[in-house]
């Protein structure tokens, strides 16, 4: 995951800066309803796409 080691880097440090003990809490039904979001977006744009090129060469 590309987007992981920015929250925990803040955590690490932000646990250094206080002393005390900070850890990264990740929830699983807000990164579900990201994932599917995204999905939601990504595939029918890429099957866009993937049309109109099919289109310009066909014709």
């Amino acid at each position: 995951m590309v987007t992981l080691p920015p929250p925990a880097g803040l955590a690490s440090g932000l646990s250094q800066s206080t002393s005390s003990d900070v850890s990264l809490h990740l929830n699983s039904g807000a990164i579900t309803t990201a994932v599917i979001g995204i999905l939601l977006a990504a595939v029918p744009a890429g099957i866009g796409v993937t049309a109109k090129t099919v289109r310009r060469r066909a014709v």
